[in-house]
């Protein structure tokens, strides 16, 4: 992987990602043909060399995203630690999240700017589970106070270009107007 972070990158790679973002499994020939369609000449050849580029810089990695409501889990929930003063306080919390972060059913770790210092994202199945994990998390050695945020709703990343498309990506189409 190149640690260059000025790989240089141009519109018809930006098409290819945004191909990719809205249809991982896509293939090569299917990026080039829809590519086409814009007015982007590209072969399927010169798309898989693209790619393999994109990889190989690390623009393009790769994940196995779930469905977590479907394997049981209902929660999602987004918590903020404050940490004590001591830079060696940061560096315990920060090893028993990582030591812990199945148990404690995190998918997420930031260290953010702010009166709080770590925010996780936790996946979690029911109310009580939360309020477990967020016992062992205020428990943690160096951990002052949390906060905790509960989402209602989940909107998916590539976010939706209309009114109608937001409100069906909540689920309300016909609920408001």
């Amino acid at each position: 992987m190149n640690n260059d972070t000025n790989v240089k990158i141009d519109s018809k790679d930006r098409a290819i990602i945004k191909l990719l973002q809205n249809e991982p499994k896509i293939t090569h020939q299917m990026v080039a043909d829809k590519l086409a369609k814009n007015n982007i000449k590209l072969s399927r050849q010169s798309i898989q060399k693209r790619i393999k580029h994109l990889e190989k810089n690390g623009i393009i990695k790769y994940a196995v995203l779930t469905n977590e409501k479907e394997l049981g889990k209902e929660i999602t929930a987004f918590i903020l630690i404050e940490l004590g003063e001591s830079h060696i306080k940061h560096l315990k919390v920060h090893k028993q999240l990582l030591d812990r972060k199945n148990e404690l059913e995190l998918l997420e770790i930031h260290y953010v700017a702010g009166q709080e210092d770590v925010l996780v994202k936790m996946r979690t199945r029911t109310i009580d589970t939360l309020r477990v994990n967020l016992v062992k998390i205020t428990q943690l050695e160096g951990v002052s106070r949390t906060r905790t945020m509960i989402s209602l709703t989940y909107v998916e990343r590539n976010f939706p270009d209309t009114e109608e498309e937001f409100l069906k990506a909540l689920e309300v189409v016909g609920t408001h107007r």
